[in-house]
């Protein structure tokens, strides 16, 4: 089972979902991994409905994402 997240965009306007131990953000129109420590530093905490209001067509998460 998928472990929950937070919503949140960073400092570039990009989307970024945060874990406990990772982060990922969307880079060349797909999710990839990103520095844990980097997003927390840069990222802006928003609702899941602010989240998906700023961005409606994300693609779907891989199936790592999260997962651990």
């Amino acid at each position: 089972m998928a472990k929950p997240y937070k919503y949140a965009d960073d400092n570039d306007d990009s989307p970024v979902l945060l874990g406990e131990t990772e982060a990922w953000t969307i880079a060349f129109e797909k999710w990839t991994r990103m520095d844990h420590t980097e997003a927390f530093a840069n990222a802006r905490l928003l609702s899941k409905s602010d989240f998906e209001e700023m961005y409606p067509d994300l693609p779907p998460l891989p199936a790592e994402a999260f997962a651990d």
